[in-house]
């Protein structure tokens, strides 16, 4: 029994809500897209259909009195006039002209207000709250610079008419005064229905305001996270733009690199093409000689032409971008540098020397590790001019237990003590013609590639580059 109880108030629950939601979307809800307009119109609407049900009873009532007790009162036929006035206005507002709606109601409101001034005196103590809800409505359901055109006006007309009416150029119906105390019983309900009504389009206004100002606050919040997380994508947007704008620059970097490095490349390979067609010529002219000399000759070819091979793996090194990891010898990959950059430094006259005390061998990228001494050499090459007594490039490879240490020195005049912190930056570069990405790309192979760390030392007599490496002993 319960349980269908609970069942049936539920169902008559859904029925009541589900009516309310039908005549609020059918009769109230607003139609306007401004959120002020709708704000308005929505008052508005409770305005008029407040006056609907109020003059729709009081027609019912009229008629009823007039046709049963034969009652002496409002005339049934004036209040279903002013219904049907408010059902005009209903059917505006509905029809999306809520503003001309709204005009034409504080004009309705007007014409009374005007007779009871007229009529019985300005004085007339209804007349001021009238005023005032008038006032108060025009500001709530068009805006405050009408509301104040409205007031202004008001003053106007009512000075106008206390003074006609106080040197009796209009006649004044006075009886007011000597009224019964139960007609002055009336009038305080009828002041405390305006107050009411006052109060309730305030308490409406008020209330529209709130909702309005906690969806702005709302939308504010919402805002905020979309602009946090629009700052959040643009930053990491960046980023990847960077990267791979660095990638570019890197990329332009090596083709750079090779191509300074490309006459003195080429000349290297004429030394030995002309010695192996050298050995092949011989070959061919001890054939008649015997074995023995051929088989020389053919040694001296083999062995030059294996040099060629080591020599253009070197430049293929240079210009090469894939990713590999594993074993590789530090000693040869920092000879095979030696001998790509051998052209430029000796056009310098410039002495490049290596130094190990063992052959020292990690597990990584050698193609990367490539880049870094060719990035270190080469610029230590470029530190001497013609005037440099001295030209000599030391690099030296250390291993201590796990710790691996490869200095690079050279006896130029040295790094200023003010730019000493901005050499490993991208895209900074003392050269006249270069791109500022040598050193930035040596730092961020040996920080992510080599698990190592790179530092200088710099005076007036030189500069070093130290790598340090920590891998485990191979």
């Amino acid at each position: 029994m319960n349980t269908w109880m609970v069942q049936k108030f539920n169902q008559i629950k859904l029925m009541i809500s589900s009516s309310v939601h039908f005549l609020y979307e059918k009769l109230i809800r607003p139609r306007s897209e401004n959120e002020d307009d709708k704000r308005k119109e929505f008052i508005l609407n409770i305005l008029l259909i407040s006056s609907l049900f109020l003059y729709g009873t009081g027609f019912i009532v009229s008629s009823y009195n007039s046709s049963e007790i034969g009652y002496d009162g409002i005339n049934p036929a004036f209040t279903f006039i002013i219904f049907i006035l408010f059902l005009f206005l209903f059917h505006l507002s509905r029809s999306k002209s809520h503003r001309l709606s709204a005009y034409l109601f504080i004009v309705l409101f007007l014409i009374p207000l005007f007779y009871a001034a007229y009529h019985w005196g300005t004085d007339l103590s209804a007349v001021p709250l009238f005023t005032a809800l008038l006032i108060i409505m025009s500001s709530v359901l068009i805006g405050t610079r009408f509301s104040l055109f409205l007031t202004i006006s008001l003053s106007v007309v009512f000075i106008l008419l206390t003074h006609l009416q106080g040197n009796n150029i209009i006649p004044v119906d006075q009886t007011w005064k000597t009224e019964k105390i139960t007609d002055v019983t009336n009038d305080v309900a009828a002041y405390i229905m305006i107050f009411l009504i006052i109060a309730t389009i305030s308490w409406l206004s008020n209330r529209e305001i709130e909702k309005s100002l906690k969806r702005a606050r709302n939308s504010e919040k919402e805002l905020q996270k979309e602009k946090e997380l629009l700052e959040v994508r643009v930053e990491e947007r960046t980023r990847e733009l960077q990267k791979a704008q660095m990638e570019k620059m890197k990329e332009i970097s090596r083709l750079a690199e090779f191509g300074r490095l490309s006459g003195g490349l080429f000349h290297d390979l004429i030394n030995p093409l002309t010695a192996l067609s050298f050995n092949i010529e011989r070959i061919k002219k001890n054939q008649s000689n015997g074995f023995e000399d051929i088989e020389e000759d053919l040694d001296k070819a083999l062995k030059v032409t294996e040099r060629m091979r080591n020599f253009i793996t070197s430049v293929k090194k240079q210009i090469n971008c894939q990713e590999e990891k594993k074993l590789f010898s530090l000693n040869q990959e920092i000879n095979e540098t030696i001998q790509v950059l051998t052209y430029r430094a000796r056009k310098n006259n410039i002495e490049i020397r290596f130094n190990a005390d063992e052959d020292v061998k990690i597990t990584g990228n050698p193609i990367k590790f490539n880049q870094v001494i060719l990035n270190l050499i080469s610029n230590s090459i470029d530190v001497y001019d013609s005037n440099d007594q001295k030209k000599m490039i030391d690099v030296s490879l250390q291993r201590n237990n796990d710790c691996i240490t490869i200095y690079v020195k050279d006896y130029g005049k040295g790094i200023p003590e003010e730019i000493k912190g901005k050499i490993f930056k991208d895209f900074f570069t003392t050269k006249e013609n270069g791109t500022g990405i040598g050193l930035h790309l040596v730092k961020d192979i040996i920080e992510k590639d080599l698990n190592g760390e790179i530092s200088l030392e710099s005076n007036k007599n030189g500069t070093t580059f130290i790598i340090v490496i920590k891998q485990k002993q191979l």
